[in-house]
């Protein structure tokens, strides 16, 4: 086993979600459902076993997600606030993370993670139109102006935010408008395509270096900190695309335990936190995952790519990204100044 110094979780508070974004890929979503107190209890005391048991753990991340995690803020936040005590008097660094659509804030929240130094991870797919063609309530109404003016809000309160963008064909045209604004703003934000969705790489590319091109004159905005594509590893290399399988994993509703929330709702679970006092060895099981094609490790890149999402891979067993990420990489390092 790794020397591993920090877990990294992917928390499924609930299954509900008041938008219908059409590539999302969790399965459960229809069933509503939510993650009960008792289960987020039994998940903090597994992992404060799991820490006991490793004691070169001194960092915890959680992303606490769905569904849309905020539909369900008065259900789940008297949990993850016990969490947060109990940690809160260990030697372990936690840090909070809320992946949200950001279609629902108001002061209790805003309250709640400022208290709590959560920060917020929202997706924004493009300025107006570009946004509202996927992300749409369940009466098709757009939902871009309200995250326009949650994001407002929470830059008023001096809330920590960074902006997801999933890239399709539908929204190409719009990514360059996206991130100017983006950087004109300082937002730290990540780029990514949509995971098992065909998309043009030809216009793809060309969206990217004109991107690169475009941040090549923000010399005020810290590229290497503020900006990631997909999981690219170029701040730390690492032989792995990212913390699922080694130091990370994901908790359904139910407690069970996934390689990847990607699974939900399959069979693939890896265990479950009722049964369990080891969440590290079990999240290892899905070590697997991450084996390298012969071509993946003879790149000059195989430490900043790793052969991308083991889920998501080609017949070719590397990432449908290989072509785009081997021009583009080159771009991002120099901009880096490495």
């Amino acid at each position: 086993m790794k020397n591993i110094t920090s877990l990294n979780f992917w928390v499924h508070l609930t299954d509900n979600c008041n938008l219908t974004c059409n590539y999302c890929y969790i399965s459960t979503l229809e069933t509503h459902k939510s993650m009960s107190k008792g289960a987020i209890n039994e998940f903090s005391n597994t992992l404060h076993k799991t820490i006991l048991k490793y004691t070169n753990i001194k960092t915890v991340t959680l992303k606490l997600a769905g569904g849309e995690p905020l539909s369900k803020f008065d259900y789940w936040n008297s949990g993850i606030q016990s969490l947060i005590d109990i940690f809160g008097k260990q030697d372990i660094k936690l840090n909070i993370r809320i992946v949200t659509n950001l279609t629902i804030l108001n002061d209790d929240i805003i309250e709640f993670c400022k208290i709590n130094n959560i920060t917020f991870a929202v997706s924004l797919d493009g300025l107006n139109e570009y946004h509202d063609k996927y992300r749409k309530f369940k009466n098709q109404k757009g939902s871009y102006t309200i995250i326009e003016n949650n994001l407002l809000k929470l830059k008023n309160s001096k809330v920590l935010f960074a902006i997801l963008v999933t890239i399709s064909n539908d929204n190409l045209d719009g990514i360059l408008e996206l991130v100017k604004y983006l950087l004109d703003n300082n937002i730290t934000f990540r780029l990514a395509d949509a995971k098992g969705v065909n998309i043009d790489k030809v216009k793809l590319l060309e969206v990217l270096d004109n991107c690169y091109k475009l941040m090549e004159n923000y010399d005020n905005f810290n590229i290497k900190y503020k900006h990631l594509l997909c999981d690219l590893n170029l701040i730390e290399i690492s032989d792995t695309p990212c913390s699922m399988g080694v130091s990370g994993g994901a908790i359904y509703i139910n407690g069970d335990i996934y390689f990847c929330h990607s699974q939900f709702g399959s069979n693939q679970s890896l265990g479950n936190i009722f049964e369990i006092d080891d969440l590290l060895s079990v999240i290892q099981i899905g070590y697997k995952f991450h084996s390298l094609s012969d071509e993946c490790q003879e790149c000059e890149f195989k430490n900043i790519c790793a052969g991308g999402c083991p889920l998501y891979r080609t017949n070719e067993n590397k990432s449908p990204m290989c072509d785009i990420f081997k021009s583009t990489i080159p771009k991002i390092k120099k901009l880096n100044k490495e």
